[in-house]
Formats: structure tokens, C-alpha cells, sequence
């Protein structure tokens, strides 16, 4: 049994949070009424959203000027 709902993930959150003042105040005015578990799992996604696509670009960056040098 669940003691809360289902937490909702997106997948952008990290790059939305980044660039839109008003998704940051409607998350932090959302993340008062979550539990912390909650919180944190939203937070750790976010920033995978944002460092994973960081990595994958210079790991493409790499390949793609090491083979041009």
C-alpha cells in the first residue's frame, strides 16, 4: 500500500527548471506539500535530465573532433 500517490516524472524537468521562472516557483511551491522521498526523487531526475544529454553531446563532441584532427 502506498502512502502517497504516484509521484509524476518529467523527463525535461531539469532543463524547464533551468530556463522558466514560473515552472521554478510552481515546483518549489509543489515540493512544500510533497513528502521529501518525493522531493529528492524529482530532484535526482532532474538533474540526470540535464547532466545525461550534457555527457552524450561531449562524447559525441570528442569523437567527432578527434576524428577531424
Amino acid at each position: 500500500m502506498l502512502l502517497t500517490a504516484k509521484p509524476e516524472i518529467n523527463l525535461l524537468a531539469g532543463w524547464c527548471y533551468i530556463f522558466s521562472k514560473n515552472y521554478r516557483q510552481e515546483t518549489r511551491d509543489q515540493w512544500q506539500t510533497l513528502p521529501g522521498w518525493v522531493v529528492a526523487i524529482q530532484i535526482a531526475v532532474g538533474a540526470c535530465s540535464v547532466v545525461f544529454p550534457l555527457i552524450v553531446m561531449g562524447l559525441l563532441a570528442f569523437v567527432f573532433i578527434g576524428r577531424h584532427l
